[in-house]
């Protein structure tokens, strides 16, 4: 019985973190009157969503040396293509006016996709 009782306990926390990835298109997720959508920045989690707070991940590409100090040595590295772009990633987690856990992506301060805690 107490296996059972414990199993039904695991479940029950281990599902509490799964996130649902919402409709870019929806209206049902607000804060303070803003609909969490496609069109959200990251502003408007900022200031309008309660508990908010970023992540934020650089991907420096090939031929970027994103914390070389100059003066050259050997670690030094050039850029070999102007053409290249480095991508930020950003993660914002927050709670909406519904009080459910929420988490957007942005990619170079775009929209990607937002999830929300089931």
């Amino acid at each position: 019985m107490r296996k059972i009782l414990a199993g039904f306990l695991l479940l029950g926390v281990s599902s509490s973190y799964a996130y649902t990835t919402i409709d870019p298109n929806s209206i049902m997720f607000k804060c303070s009157g803003a609909v969490i959508n496609a069109k959200i920045t990251e502003s408007d989690i900022k200031t309008k969503c309660k508990n908010a707070s970023e992540s934020i991940t650089d991907d420096v590409k090939d031929g970027h040396n994103s914390t070389h100090v100059s003066g050259g040595g050997a670690d030094q590295i050039q850029d070999d293509d102007e053409s290249v772009t480095d991508n930020q990633f950003d993660t914002w987690y927050f709670t909406n006016d519904a009080n459910q856990k929420m988490k957007c992506y942005f990619k170079n301060h775009k929209y990607v996709k937002c999830k929300v805690s089931q």
